[in-house]
């Protein structure tokens, strides 16, 4: 409601934000296990020219369609048409192995003793 005080709807900014952020963090991580060493920067720089280039480039199309006939609800639909989208697209790599599960899957895991920070501070 329009009378309605800051306690109804600075939740659901909380949580909108969270859950944006959240998938903002996890996007760089993949770009950071994806990758191998050598390349992190490349990649993190190119996920973020990538975002930068989307966030600019979605302002006027999605302007012109929210002053078009149907307003509000034609942008409602089209962020449910591209979740859907992107979630199809996204979901056969969901049981794809990470670079670091690649490349360690013969590898056993470190003891405590034998990690380099452990070694460093036991000197």
């Amino acid at each position: 409601p329009a009378n309605a005080g800051p306690a109804s709807y600075l939740p659901v900014l909380f949580f909108a934000g969270f859950g944006l952020y959240v998938v903002q963090s996890l996007t760089a991580l993949c770009g950071l296990e994806l990758c191998p060493r050598r390349a992190i920067g490349v990649s993190q720089g190119f996920l973020g020219m990538v975002a930068y280039v989307g966030a600019a480039s979605t302002g006027l199309p999605l302007g012109i369609l929210i002053q078009g006939r149907l307003g509000w609800n034609a942008w409602r639909g089209f962020l449910i048409v591209g979740c859907l989208g992107i979630f199809a697209v996204l979901l056969p790599l969901r049981t794809l192995p990470s670079y670091a599960q690649q490349e360690g899957a013969d590898a056993k895991p470190l003891r405590a003793n034998e990690w380099p920070r452990a070694r460093r501070v036991a000197r």
